[in-house]
């Protein structure tokens, strides 16, 4: 009778335990006629303890803003319009028109009166000739009605001073 160890494998016809190989196979069971694989890391994790002959590879997720696509490195979502608010994550997300990703890129936040994102990369003021948005995440800046022109802030309308006026889309 063999007597068979962690980290060892004793196949019927052998005369003595059989090292798993480090870093490729492992046993932890005493009793296994085989050693099994190690395991790769899944993506959105990457390797936090090799794989020994006793126990197989530890993975632990990547942290927001990062993600891995490989199982083997974390890397950072910092790209145009990219964020990632979970831990594990296998790719970035994109940030939506009317938003722009936090500066930790770990969230987006809306864009505030008087600017809009068209593209979800960054929120611009509304600078055209009459133009104005009145609404948080705006994805456009409206232009201002006849008899109106946009407040200072462009954040609302207001009407035209006496004595003036407006045929539309006009400061």
């Amino acid at each position: 009778c063999l007597h068979c160890t962690s980290g060892h494998f004793c196949p019927p016809s052998s005369i003595a335990p059989l090292p798993c190989i480090s870093g490729s196979t492992f046993q932890p069971d005493q009793t296994k006629t085989f050693c099994n694989s190690c395991s790769n890391c899944p993506a959105g994790k990457v390797m936090s303890a090799e794989c020994t002959i006793t126990s197989d590879r530890q993975c632990s997720p990547c942290t927001a803003p990062s993600y891995s696509d490989d199982g083997l490195t974390c890397k950072q979502c910092d790209g145009e319009g990219q964020y990632n608010d979970i831990n594990g994550a296998s790719s970035c997300k994109s940030s939506p028109p009317g938003s722009k990703p936090t500066s930790d890129h770990t969230g987006i936040e809306a864009c505030p009166l008087g600017t809009f994102s068209d593209d979800g990369v960054s929120c611009k003021e509304c600078t055209g000739e009459g133009t104005y948005s009145d609404t948080t995440g705006a994805t456009y800046c409206k232009s201002a009605p006849a008899g109106f022109k946009p407040s200072a802030n462009r954040t609302t309308i207001e009407l035209c001073p006496k004595n003036y006026f407006s045929i539309g889309a006009n400061d």
